[in-house]
């Protein structure tokens, strides 16, 4: 299992640089690293970070007890 993470300043959201690099970070994983499973946490509060999971093919696992949200994508 890997797992993903990201920060980006606000000045530069809505331009595509963090759906291309966590594309890059989702493909290495599973060709390269031969992972089965890859996992995001993100706060609640941080809808566009889970719409972006939502579009790259994480699906909502569970809700954690810190207000944060557990995504996993599958290899399959």
């Amino acid at each position: 299992i890997g797992e993903v993470g990201c920060v980006m300043k606000s000045k530069y959201c809505g331009q595509g640089y963090m759906t291309k690099a966590l594309l890059l970070a989702i493909d290495y994983g599973f060709k390269e690293l031969k992972l089965s499973k890859i996992i995001a946490v993100t706060t609640k509060s941080n809808t566009k970070a889970m719409a972006l999971l939502g579009r790259l093919g994480f699906e909502k696992e569970k809700d954690l007890e810190d207000e944060s949200v557990l995504y996993s994508r599958l290899n399959i």
